[in-house]
C-alpha cells in the first residue's frame, strides 16, 4: 500500500510524464474548463486532463489503489496532465501517514 501511494505523493515509482495541475478548490472548475478550452479542442496540441479527487473518507484498499494507479499510468502514458487541489493533495498525505502508522 506505502508503494501505491507513493507515486500519488510524489515518490519514487512515479510514472515518469506524469503532470499535475494544482488549483485552489474553488477555482478546480473553472481551470478545468479553461484548460478544456484552450488545449484540449485545439488540434495542435490535444492534451487530456484527469480529475482525481481524493478526500480522507475515501477508504483506501488495495482495489482503490489499483484504479488510482492506473489512471495515473494511462495519464502518463497519453500525456495527460492530473488536476487536483491542495486539499486532495493534504488528504492523501495524511491517508499515507495514517497507513504507515497503523500498518507498523
Amino acid at each position: 500500500q506505502k508503494q501505491n501511494l507513493d507515486c500519488l505523493l510524489g515518490g519514487k515509482p512515479c510514472p515518469k510524464r506524469l503532470m499535475r495541475v494544482v488549483f485552489l478548490e474553488k477555482l478546480i472548475d473553472q481551470g478545468f474548463r479553461h484548460l478544456h478550452a484552450n488545449l484540449t479542442a485545439n488540434p495542435l496540441l490535444h492534451w487530456k486532463f484527469v480529475r482525481i479527487p481524493f478526500n480522507r473518507d475515501i477508504d483506501v484498499d488495495e482495489d482503490c489503489l489499483r484504479a488510482i494507479k492506473a489512471a495515473l499510468m494511462l495519464s502518463s502514458k497519453y500525456d495527460a496532465a492530473v488536476l487536483s487541489t491542495p486539499s486532495d493533495i493534504l488528504s492523501m498525505h495524511l491517508k499515507y501517514t495514517e497507513a504507515l502508522l497503523f500498518n507498523e
